[in-house]
């Protein structure tokens, strides 16, 4: 697997704009196989709030696609996150879309620096606002 540069149309700046709270977000993102076979891959996308308070979760698995790439190929995956991946429980216990800026995370395993030590390919990340 390699995450090439291509969240939501490749946009250069890793910024995906703005998205309202109860709308899902759409993003997009090339999967390259750089093997002489075919193969899958688990597309994953995590997400976090910026401004998560201390003892939240380090981020969230958002969406996931599993997809066949030939040999040497390219496919574009096009993912959905959903309004409730973006979702914080109060201390009511109760689900709560606030407005707030996120990062994503889109590649083969979670963004954590144990994933890069057994080898998988760094993800590719980007920022995003909620309204």
């Amino acid at each position: 697997f390699q995450a090439e540069d291509g969240i939501r149309d490749a946009q250069e700046s890793r910024g995906l704009g703005d998205v309202y709270k109860r709308q899902p977000l759409r993003v997009r993102v090339p999967v390259t196989n750089a093997g002489d076979r075919a193969a899958d891959e688990v597309v994953q996308a995590y997400v976090r709030r910026e401004d998560d308070a201390a003892g939240a979760p380090r981020f969230r698995l958002a969406a996931f696609r599993r997809v066949r790439v030939g040999p040497g190929a390219t496919r574009m995956v096009r993912l959905t996150i959903p309004p409730a991946a973006r979702e914080r429980i109060s201390e009511a216990g109760e689900a709560v879309r606030a407005p707030g800026r996120f990062r994503l995370w889109i590649g083969g395993a979670a963004p954590m620096p144990v994933a890069a030590a057994l080898g998988a390919a760094a993800p590719v990340e980007a920022e995003f606002r909620v309204r």
